[in-house]
């Protein structure tokens, strides 16, 4: 089952944030035209870019953004990079208190008192369908309320 990461409140401001950006800059670039003024062309046509390319990388995001609960594991996606955490190495699956869907899950501890342990954070679509599919293949994982 895949189940993709949902646009969370940064990603939208982020994405706002751009848009914003990008009508201001494409405005003084259109004025500077109707002026015949060429001042600041180039560092508007480098800024355009810049917040261009932070639009489609927060747009895309959460597209390229993936779990895939698996027989064996668990196949994590962001972007180009794919991590797969065997349902052996998992210690406990809790949800954070502070974010609504976002999901903890606890990949290695040293010891019950041991700190840091190493965690990866989960902020799917559906919650209660990434936990129902852990609970389906690894009745074993600790899912803590």
């Amino acid at each position: 089952m895949r189940i993709r990461a949902r646009y969370d409140g940064m990603t939208i401001f982020w994405i706002l944030l751009s848009i914003t950006q990008i009508a201001i800059i494409i405005d003084r670039i259109h004025r500077s035209v109707l002026h015949r003024s060429t001042g600041w062309m180039i560092l508007d046509r480098v800024s355009l870019a810049t917040w261009a390319f932070a639009l489609t990388l927060h747009g895309l995001h959460p597209l390229f953004n993936y779990w895939k609960v698996e027989p064996t594991g668990i196949r994590y996606r962001k972007l180009w990079l794919t991590k797969e955490i065997p349902f052996t190495q998992i210690a406990a699956i809790r949800p954070v208190k502070i974010h609504g869907g976002t999901v903890e899950i606890e990949v290695a501890r040293r010891g019950k008192d041991i700190y840091p342990h190493q965690y990866l954070i989960a902020d799917p679509t559906n919650r209660e369908a990434f936990l129902q599919a852990i609970e389906t293949h690894a009745p074993q994982t600790l899912l803590e309320a």
